[in-house]
């Protein structure tokens, strides 16, 4: 067990949901000034050190940076997301 520190905390001052084909893929909340990116993904690690991020799985990805998410490369690729 640790303490999260690095991810932001006090009250939620907006939220922004984002679909992909009709699906809630991500989530960005917004606090006190920081906005947190909640995805849904999954990391794999593969043989040779690989690392592939799959978007959409049953898991929850947290960028305390979303810009961050964007350097990744996805599978299948992100794209452009309808607000919802």
């Amino acid at each position: 067990m640790r303490t999260l520190s690095e991810l932001p905390t006090g009250e939620v001052d907006g939220v922004s949901t984002f679909l992909d084909e009709g699906v809630l893929a991500e989530v960005v909340l917004h606090i006190q000034g920081q906005s947190l990116l909640l995805m849904a993904g999954e990391l794999y690690e593969y043989p040779q050190e690989r690392l592939v991020f799959k978007r959409c799985d049953e898991s929850v990805l947290v960028f305390t940076e979303p810009s961050a998410a964007e350097s990744v490369d996805w599978v299948p690729e992100r794209r452009e997301l309808a607000q919802g």
